[in-house]
């Protein structure tokens, strides 16, 4: 990934070309680079689920997942509970649970229902009305009616971009527990705009 891969919209930072179909090459890409540095994404997460077992699982709540979401968990449904995945991410049933937990009213994402859960772990939701679908980060700070558009990226494709680019870089350390970490002033300034640094 390039810096000149991203770009700013009015409604946050994306990549360019976010799609459905550019999600599935990057999470190949975002894989080879996990597998580099020990986090085997097959090893660590759970097989990919079905798209009717997708759908069917949000059946009931009547909401219609959004197509990179389904895609997301067609390449792995979710983490294996104990391990450290190396990657950040719910499975379809830990989504819908989230989704109508006792956490709701916790925070805009968690009770608006245009809103799913996705990565609980790294904070991130997933909008159900909007294609490209808007991305939030759980700790986002809110300012009235307005989101801090630095909890905010366009498309899913946005955030593992930036998971590969932060690792190509080197943007990315061992923290204290051995885990993956990075600081905003490691980042360019482009980047720095948000707060959700890669996945």
């Amino acid at each position: 990934m390039n810096i000149e891969d991203f770009v700013t919209t009015e409604h946050g930072l994306t990549v360019r070309g976010a799609s459905p179909d550019m999600l599935e090459e990057l999470l190949v890409q975002y894989g080879a680079l996990q597998r580099a540095a020990g986090y085997d994404p097959d090893e660590f997460l759970r097989p990919g689920a079905s798209r009717d077992e997708i759908v069917d699982a949000w059946a009931a709540w009547d909401v219609a997942v959004p197509e990179e979401a389904i895609r997301l968990w067609q390449w792995h449904d979710g983490y294996t509970p104990g391990r450290y995945p190396g990657t950040a991410l719910d499975s379809v049933e830990q989504s819908v649970q989230r989704y109508n937990s006792e956490e709701l009213g916790y925070g805009d994402f968690l009770w608006n229902p245009n809103w799913i859960p996705v990565a609980s772990m790294g904070g991130f939701v997933m909008n159900t009305r909007s294609e490209p679908p808007l991305v939030r980060g759980e700790s986002g700070v809110r300012y009235g009616e307005n989101w801090d558009q630095r909890v905010q990226v366009l498309s899913f494709c946005t955030v593992v971009a930036m998971g590969i680019y932060g690792r190509e870089q080197g943007l990315f350390q061992l923290n204290d527990s051995g885990l993956p970490d990075t600081e905003a002033s490691l980042w360019p300034r482009q980047l720095e705009i948000t707060k959700l640094y890669g996945w």
